[in-house]
């Protein structure tokens, strides 16, 4: 079995929202939830939304799965890199490039 919730169900921004769950039901948790409008992050009230979005939401779920021994799968974008190699590998230090990156890389 699994459930599903989008930003109308569950914003992973909002701490209160965690107390809505029983977290012992689940064994692994798939974050794939993200502010993906790239340009529009870059604007004052895209960038509040982005930083919710892409670092507090994943912090706080990242958190939540920690204290309950959920094993947690964050699917995220390459924009932690700044695009200066041709593959980028996974031990390379982040390196982005606008505020859309920052945010990435943050979360």
């Amino acid at each position: 079995d699994f459930d599903f919730c989008d930003i109308d169900t569950f914003d992973m921004s909002d701490p209160e929202a965690y107390s809505k769950y029983d977290w012992s039901l689940y064994g692994t948790v798939i974050n794939c939830g993200a502010y993906t409008a790239v340009d529009r992050a870059e604007t004052p009230e895209g960038r509040v939304i982005a930083w919710k979005a892409n670092a507090t939401g994943p912090a706080l779920l990242a958190r939540t799965c920690a204290g309950h021994g959920i094993t947690l799968v964050h699917v995220s974008s390459d924009y932690v890199f700044d695009g200066t190699a041709e593959v980028h590998t996974e031990d390379e230090p982040l390196s982005p490039l606008s505020v859309y990156g920052q945010t990435k890389a943050a979360g």
